[in-house]
């Protein structure tokens, strides 16, 4: 199976961490770094302009990167937490759009926040240390690119970078149906993306028109209603669809440890009802021997079982 980072996008703040991407962060960094500091100089009327732009722009420009990179590590690290649905479609929802979840989007906004705290911080206490300026003066330039450098990229939806797009050989291919998904989070993107969770090709990924998701109450537990619309024809082997949705429900019994049931309702583009499937997590277990709970440890056990589904 792939990594943890819910397999589907690198979202934009996790891109930090490759090298090839700071050759265009860091000069727009330093662009947006020098703006700052020429506007606040000149607006408090700073007189030795040039002369302290040249002192302090390398270190402000360095130590600006280091705070972005402070901020994005709170948000990488909780890429790793997985303790059931309520953080499953946090994770999710901080990976894809942060805008889907209010604690998603929480969680970027105090990452941004630190990040702006790093930059005030480094500021005032290195960047601007040796300037022959008043300590008032120095606060009030560190304070003006703490706000203004701060990184709001991180709000930016990842989601829009893939959309209309295939990615490159560098990034995982991503679905055309992103920009369909409704219902709950993670359940919708196992369907939607399937390739990226099962580690598995569906002969009929391109042919889904719409995937909607509905987690219900019932007498047995969770259960997960699929709505999915396809480009469903004579032709179609109904077959590949069964395969394709046992995998996903496997999936989503692993990250979705409260759900008891997957409810598959496959309709094509016209709105008939093509069939109902039903995947009862206990029974799965018993089918295969196995303890879904223990398989998320357990990446090459799961991946035969998923390749061995037919």
């Amino acid at each position: 199976m792939k990594n943890r980072l819910y397999n589907v996008i690198f979202p934009i703040w996790f891109l930090i961490l490759f090298p090839i991407v700071w050759l265009i962060v860091l000069p727009a960094n330093f662009i947006i770094d020098t703006i700052v500091i020429l506007l606040a100089l000149k607006l408090l009327k700073v007189t030795n302009l040039k002369e302290t732009y040249k002192k302090t722009i390398i270190k402000v420009w360095l130590f600006g990167f280091i705070a972005d990179f402070i901020g994005a590590l709170l948000l990488i690290a909780i890429q790793f937490i997985s303790t059931g649905t309520f953080m499953s479609d946090v994770v999710a929802a901080l990976a894809y759009n942060p805008f889907t979840n209010i604690y998603a989007l929480l969680i970027t906004i105090l990452a941004i926040i630190i990040s702006a705290i790093a930059i005030y911080l480094f500021n005032v206490k290195i960047s601007l240390k040796k300037v022959d300026l008043e300590v008032k003066t120095k606060k009030k330039i560190a304070l003006a690119l703490s706000i203004f450098t701060a990184p709001y990229l991180f709000l930016y939806p990842s989601a829009m970078l893939y959309k209309g797009n295939q990615g490159s050989e560098n990034l995982p291919e991503v679905s055309k149906l992103q920009s369909e998904f409704s219902g709950d989070t993670i359940t919708t993107r196992i369907f939607a993306e399937s390739e990226n969770y099962t580690n598995t090709s569906f002969l009929y990924i391109d042919k889904i028109a719409n995937v909607d998701s509905e987690v219900v109450e019932s007498n047995t537990g969770s259960v997960v209603n699929m709505k999915i619309s396809t480009d469903f024809n004579e032709n179609s082997d109904i077959n590949e669809y069964k395969k394709w949705a046992k995998q996903c429900s496997m999936i989503v019994f692993i990250k979705q440890p409260t759900i008891n049931e997957v409810a598959v309702y496959l309709k094509n583009d016209n709105k008939e009802e093509i069939c109902k499937l039903t995947y009862i997590k206990s029974e799965l277990e018993n089918e295969y021997s196995i303890a879904f709970e223990e398989l998320e440890k357990e990446a090459v056990k799961l991946q035969n079982i998923l390749n061995s589904i037919k």
